[in-house]
């Protein structure tokens, strides 16, 4: 059995103590590394989570639980939990998810800096019909409007840091036009920016929409994975499920081979739960 547990297909790594009080041991299994896990979730098509970062990255908005009596009055003003959708598990579907994103953030680069280019050189006719249909054209799809909006984010960042003042100015009045354009399919953030007194305030409100924390930023944009990382309850599932392809543990508690089979408290998990729901 231990041959079984800490061979390639279970993936398991193994120690045992003697209990005590007891002439019993107690046999200690978990997975032996991130790699393992990963494997033995890919190919138990294990439910995982998304992470909140992922619909971001594809330009969507987590889904968030809905709010309580206390939340819609204003007495409890804690934020609602995201509620993500689940996937089974596959390693190359989120090695896909980051390779895409990047591409998108490259292709969005490339766009952005033949706009800033257009952009200098046509002064006279930015506001014009041809200049909207562009900006529309930039921004139809919503993951490449997620990359376009964060990747002219960290340009604006860039310029500043570099004290490049003209590029700046340049990267603003295009960040703000490209604003524009989507608050006409969103009135209610149309009539916020509207409401602001100046465009100095507007120009600030709409950075802290598409900059962290409130957005991913270019960096995460590339590297966000499709997958929240596993859980402690996942981690149980894929051990019991490994565990029993090869064994009967019911059996072998029946016949007294093993006297019980149980999970142990994981510390951190246990305060985290003690500080949200201990009376």
């Amino acid at each position: 059995a231990i041959d079984i547990m800490t061979g390639d297909q279970c993936g398991f790594q193994v120690a045992w103590k003697p209990a005590l009080g007891s002439e019993q041991v107690l046999l200690m299994i978990k997975l032996r590394s991130t790699e393992t896990a990963i494997q033995i979730a890919d190919r138990l098509r294990l439910n995982v989570p998304l992470t909140p970062k992922s619909y971001q990255v594809k330009g969507l908005e987590c889904p968030r639980t809905a709010a309580c009596w206390s939340q819609k009055w204003g007495f409890d003003r804690t934020t609602q939990t995201y509620a993500p959708a689940y996937l089974p598990y596959e390693h190359s579907r989120n090695e896909s998810f980051r390779k895409h994103a990047a591409k998108r953030l490259q292709q969005a680069n490339k766009a952005l800096e033949e706009l800033v280019q257009d952009w200098g050189r046509d002064a006279v006719r930015r506001k014009t019909i041809h200049r909207r249909t562009n900006l529309r054209r930039q921004l139809q799809f919503c993951d490449m409007r997620a990359a376009t909006m964060v990747a002219l984010v960290a340009k604006m960042n860039e310029a500043k840091g570099r004290r490049e003042f003209t590029r700046l100015l340049l990267l603003r009045e295009i960040f703000t036009d490209m604003n524009e354009v989507l608050e006409e399919r969103d009135p209610d953030r149309a009539w916020q920016m509207r409401s602001l007194p100046s465009d100095d305030e507007r120009l600030a409100a709409r950075l802290s929409r598409w900059s962290p924390p409130s957005f991913v930023s270019a960096e995460e944009y590339a590297t966000t994975d499709l997958y929240a990382a596993f859980s402690e309850l996942d981690l149980m599932r894929m051990i019991w499920q490994r565990l029993a392809k090869f064994m009967n543990l019911t059996g072998m508690e029946r016949h007294a081979i093993i006297e019980s089979f149980f999970p142990i408290h994981h510390q951190a998990e246990v305060q985290r739960l003690a500080s949200a729901w201990a009376s």
